[in-house]
């Protein structure tokens, strides 16, 4: 069992693809700096888990990350979540990041001046206990949760939020009008009688890899099939579904709420963290409104002014493009808090071109060229110092 710290250089909440993706280049961009990975679960499986047997629409050349096994991994290959889930564990145990399971962050607080950007964890880890660490950057990669309906009756056991393909024989009511619910028709339809229930007059958004054999199920066992449009569920009592429109679906077996997921989480609520039209309001490096704190992944999905929609991520090999920009501003900031705060000054960008100074001697351009490494290795040492006098405040 790894020993809990006290202190982490880099911080990264989440082990999903994304999460591991950005401790691995945290870990190789920063050798000599502190890196680990907080999960509230098992490694790479919190969702992955919960339907273990759907195959991917996906496949390997858009799934994988950095990793020895993908030379032997054809990349044509649509896995199951539970076997993307096992690849995922693989890379973990391949990287030596040290993860810690079953500790879920709740709350980020600041534990400095702003301009440092230094927050303290608070953990919670099952059964009962709880405790807290102190980090210089956080990056928040949670990934996406549970959308729940909050309407009477939903909490019921008969409701289902997750696709499970091996129903049959059953009376279903279906909700959603994306990709979940077409998954869900594809898979059960053949075995099933389903009523589906669409706000809108059709489907919205099926994706283009799912449509070719969802038509076909359709087209094959249509008898199957009930839809409802232009109304939604109100309630379920018993075994009957209410929809808005005063119809009602009785003898049902069970119900498939499949209206999605949510990037947000309790964590960001509860410590401040700004949002905007349902997602993070983030700068172009995908930082948060608190100093240090990014967003990647699925959890940096945000509102498109142009598109007038959420924009959304997923794995996409851990995502590169978009991590340069995080890791950038990570090391803009290790250098700028060492020399540029060092000397009392907040102003280090040049707004205007007009007000720039004249060019300066190339040997002293030269000099300057080695501030950013004198930076990190002054920053180092500051950590090793830090560390080394927690330890003596913590002995008894």
């Amino acid at each position: 069992m790894i020993e809990k710290p006290t202190y982490v250089d880099l911080a990264v909440i989440g082990s999903g693809p994304n999460g591991l993706y950005a401790a691995k280049q945290l870990q190789l961009e920063f050798p000599h700096l502190s890196v680990a990975i907080f999960e509230q679960g098992p490694i790479a499986a919190s969702n992955m888990a919960l339907y273990p047997n759907v195959r991917w629409h996906s496949t390997m050349v858009s799934l994988t990350i950095p990793s020895s096994l993908n030379s032997v991994i054809p990349s044509n290959y649509a896995p199951l979540s539970s076997e993307l889930a096992n690849y995922y564990q693989w890379v973990a145990l391949e990287s030596q990041i040290p993860i810690f399971t079953n500790s879920k962050v709740t709350e980020l607080v600041q534990s400095g001046p702003e301009l440092e950007g230094n927050w303290n964890l608070v953990l919670e880890s099952p059964p009962s206990s709880s405790w807290t660490l102190a980090a210089g950057t956080v990056i928040i990669a949670t990934g996406i949760y549970d959308n729940p309906v909050p309407l009477p009756g939903f909490g019921m056991e008969m409701v289902r939020r997750y696709l499970d393909i091996g129903i049959t024989g059953k009376r279903l009511v279906l909700c959603g009008g994306g990709t979940s619910a077409a998954d869900a028709i594809t898979h059960l339809l053949p075995s099933n009688e389903i009523f589906w229930i669409l706000r809108g007059d059709k489907p919205h958004k099926v994706w283009v890899e799912v449509r070719p054999k969802f038509e076909s199920v359709v087209s094959q066992y249509g008898g199957n099939l009930t839809m409802i449009t232009g109304t939604q569920m109100t309630s379920v009592v018993r075994d009957t579904v209410l929809l808005d429109n005063g119809q009602s679906i009785s003898g049902v077996d069970e119900v498939l709420a499949l209206i999605g997921f949510a990037s947000l989480s309790g964590l960001v609520s509860k410590s401040g963290i700004r949002t905007s039209n349902g997602g993070l309001w983030l700068s172009e490096d995908f930082e948060t409104n608190l100093p240090g704190v990014f967003a990647f992944g699925s959890i940096s999905s945000r509102w498109d002014d142009e598109k007038q929609k959420i924009d959304q991520s997923f794995v996409e090999n851990g995502n590169p493009d978009k991590f340069e920009a995080i890791l950038a501003e990570i090391k803009s900031q290790y250098a700028r808090d060492v020399f540029v705060h060092g000397f009392g000054t907040d102003d280090w960008r040049i707004l205007n071109p007009e007000d720039a100074p004249a060019p300066l001697p190339p040997s002293v351009n030269a000099l300057l060229g080695l501030l950013p490494k004198v930076a990190m290795a002054a920053y180092r040492l500051r950590n090793l110092l830090a560390k080394f006098l927690r330890r003596i405040s913590f002995r008894p």
